[in-house]
């Protein structure tokens, strides 16, 4: 999953992206966890099946990342745990974990907005995770996938920053804490 930013062709689709942002500051607000939000999508329907933010500290569970929490409520929705037509937005790039739950989802397609880089400058480093990995698996230029490869794509999206930002406000007034 690589850090190659493309502008995407959806500018009359609703800003999905935009409401994982917004989902990851209401989990910086409430203290549930870090400033990550997820959202999982039907796009043929438009129905968004689930919508989500990080709740590792609430709830003492180090996997309750925003995307796997997405994922959970989404294939709990439909009674499955299959995925394949569906679409996951996510404030940032996902961590090897939330990567491979993706994959054993088998969602076809996953979409995020802060990079790497930007989940680092504020602590939340999984460099060292997807070294012990070996690669950073998928297309992670947003292409085309060979076939049964999830498509993983960074979107440029103007308020990025934000949830780590406010996760920063949060940690200075002893809010928030890393994990």
């Amino acid at each position: 999953m690589g850090d190659t930013e493309s502008a995407g062709d959806a500018a009359s689709l609703p800003d999905y992206l935009g409401m994982a942002i917004d989902e990851a500051l209401k989990g910086v607000a409430c203290g549930d966890g870090g400033p990550f939000g997820a959202l999982v999508l039907h796009p043929s329907t438009g129905e968004v099946l689930a919508l989500s933010h990080n709740c590792v500290l609430s709830t003492h569970d180090p996997t309750a990342h925003a995307e796997v929490v997405a994922i959970r409520t989404a294939t709990a929705k439909r009674g499955s745990w299959d995925l394949s037509d569906c679409i996951l937005y996510a404030s940032c790039r996902p961590c090897p974990m939330c990567y491979g739950a993706s994959a054993w989802a088998k969602l076809p397609r996953v979409e995020y907005a802060a990079g790497a880089e930007d989940a680092a400058s504020v602590g939340f480093d999984d460099k060292a995770m997807w070294d012990a990995v070996g690669r950073e698996g998928g297309s992670g230029g947003g292409g085309a996938a060979s076939p049964g490869e999830m498509v993983v794509a960074h979107k440029a999206h103007d308020r990025k920053m934000e949830p780590f930002m406010a996760f920063l406000k949060a940690k200075d007034e002893g809010k928030s804490s890393l994990y």
